[in-house]
């Protein structure tokens, strides 16, 4: 797998953010902070300006920007730092977008929550780990570990954008996570119809799970044209 991060000593549990390849370049790294996610948690907790995870936007390799970009795809990084928001770990937005998006687990462990108006599926995640998360389904990303960070790379097509804190009428996603396990989010009603499996989701798509995202979708760009779908 290729290798994101500079290699240090017990990089992702230290208490700084684990430090990018100089060989990595994005166009933009967006801090989302306790304060952001207020509307999506369990607990009523203070405003704060202490950043829970951030997202690198179109990030590539930078030898080869100008072919991803040609052909539509997208590369973003999530770092989900650890710790616990209340009795919730810590925890992106929701988000979704209108066409599907593939996930894989750089590092760490967590779980993937995504759900539509009918249907709410969970996956537990490790590193290596691969998710295809479905059009118009919101996700959330959560780091299990109270110690380590989290890390997820997504791709997408390059003409869409995500959408973030849709499910803020129903304060957050159907499950949040605690210590003790998930916790049912009392104004959902899908959680009777929930979906759980473990380690990886790709219905009907066959990928090498041990190759890293990036170069499989890089040394294959048309394997990977389902993206495009709306």
């Amino acid at each position: 797998m290729i290798n994101f991060f500079k290699k240090k000593s017990n990089m992702f549990s230290s208490g700084t953010d684990p430090m990018l390849n100089e060989k990595i370049i994005f166009d933009e790294k967006i801090n989302y902070t306790i304060s952001d996610l207020k509307t999506e948690l369990l607990d009523k907790v203070k405003s704060s300006n202490n950043i829970v995870y951030n997202i690198y936007t179109n990030i590539h390799k930078s030898t080869n920007k100008e072919e991803i970009t040609q052909n539509k795809f997208s590369f973003n990084m999530i770092t989900i730092k650890p710790g616990l928001i209340g009795r919730e770990h810590n925890k992106t937005l929701s988000m979704q977008l209108i066409k599907p998006i593939l996930v894989q687990i750089i590092y760490g462990d967590g779980f993937v929550i995504m759900e539509d108006s009918n249907n709410l599926k969970v996956v537990k995640v490790s590193k290596g780990s691969y998710v295809y998360i479905p059009k118009n389904y919101s996700f959330v990303f959560v780091n299990k570990n109270e110690n380590s960070y989290m890390s997820i790379m997504l791709v997408k097509c390059l003409d869409t954008n995500f959408q973030f804190n849709l499910l803020k009428a129903q304060n957050g996603s159907s499950l949040f996570y605690l210590n003790l396990g998930f916790k049912r989010n009392m104004n959902s009603k899908l959680t009777n119809k929930l979906e759980e499996y473990d380690t990886h989701y790709l219905p009907n798509i066959e990928l090498d799970t041990k190759l890293d995202i990036y170069e499989q979708v890089t040394s294959n760009l048309e394997k990977f044209e389902f993206l495009n779908r709306f």
